[in-house]
């Protein structure tokens, strides 16, 4: 969470009028973290997947299509000579 995600009451103001929000523990601040890196690895994870599997299809239909394309052997004559 930003701080200006924040409700305004959350905020506290110094002698100058600058606003700070008030002070947050060490283990809420590794909660969050914690929490936003596992959201990153899960939206990673979640792009790699469909990038796999697209090239898979590509991968699939570009070999389909060289299979289409790749011209026949011919076979070899029997040379008369032998």
């Amino acid at each position: 969470m930003r701080p200006s995600d924040k409700p305004k009451e959350d905020y506290q103001h110094d002698e100058a009028g600058v606003i700070k929000p008030e002070k947050v523990s060490a283990r809420d601040k590794a909660a969050t973290t914690s929490q936003v890196a596992r959201q990153i690895i899960d939206t990673e994870a979640a792009a790699r997947i469909r990038k796999t599997e697209r090239l898979r299809v590509l991968r699939k239909a570009h070999a389909n299509e060289l299979k289409s394309t790749r011209p026949t052997r011919r076979r070899k004559m029997a040379s008369a000579a032998a």
